[in-house]
């Protein structure tokens, strides 16, 4: 299943939840050992996947939080909006909304 396909988070999830249920099982059958060998990739994967996109979704909330509080101390100082928008990359619209809080 490609990973643009709609169903396959949900079929990698009923995956692991099976995973889990035969992992759990006392007597694992041969083929049920061979089935969550043959998951447990697909389930790491995803897991990096996961990850990867939680991290660079902190990056990009730690450098909007960053831009924001450089754009307000420049605003105690006196600067002006455009200037600020400039350094920051901020529009000014951002920034107005800065000097309302």
């Amino acid at each position: 299943m490609s990973e643009n396909n709609p169903f396959r988070q949900r079929a990698l999830e009923l995956l692991y939840t099976l995973q889990k249920g035969l992992q759990s099982k006392q007597d694992i059958e041969p083929e049920d050992r061979e089935l969550i060998m043959r998951l447990e990739p697909l389930y790491q994967q995803e897991k990096e996947k996961l990850v990867r996109e939680s991290q660079k979704r902190g990056m990009e909330i730690g450098e909007e939080l960053a831009q924001r509080e450089i754009a307000k101390n420049l605003l105690d100082t006196g600067m002006e909006i455009e200037q600020i928008a400039r350094v920051t990359g901020l529009s000014l619209e951002e920034i107005t909304k800065l000097t309302k809080n």
